[in-house]
């Protein structure tokens, strides 16, 4: 549905998906950029952590742009990831990039397209 300046139409809840997006990001910085011990990392492999972070910002991510924008919102959630993994590898007080960390959030990133996908194929 496009409105009188050729853009899609605003749908209900897009912008709570925008602010929920923009509140994870900022949660997501400070659990990647905080110093070690200082963040709450869950016990054992924090790449379920990862996983779980960019799922849910690829998902509020996409809700918020809309479904048939999904090649925008994965960008945008592996450009941020990448952008994150970046600043670890220059903060000073022992954070350092992830090879790994980046497939865990390309993991959760993918894994949200593929629910949307399918809630919206059988839903």
């Amino acid at each position: 549905m496009e409105n009188d300046k050729g853009r899609d139409a605003p749908w209900p809840g897009e912008k709570a998906y925008r602010a929920a997006a923009l509140l994870l990001m900022i949660a997501i910085a400070w659990l990647s950029l905080s110093p070690p011990g200082d963040s709450l990392d869950p016990p054992g492999n924090d790449k379920i952590g990862h996983v779980m972070a960019y799922g849910a910002l690829t998902f509020t991510t996409l809700m918020a742009l809309g479904p048939q924008r999904w090649k925008t919102a994965l960008a945008l959630c592996l450009i941020y990831g990448g952008a994150m993994e970046v600043l670890q590898g220059v903060m000073p007080y022992g954070r350092e990039a992830s090879l790994a960390d980046m497939v865990a959030n390309t993991a959760g990133a993918l894994a949200a397209l593929v629910l949307v996908a399918g809630f919206r194929r059988w839903g």
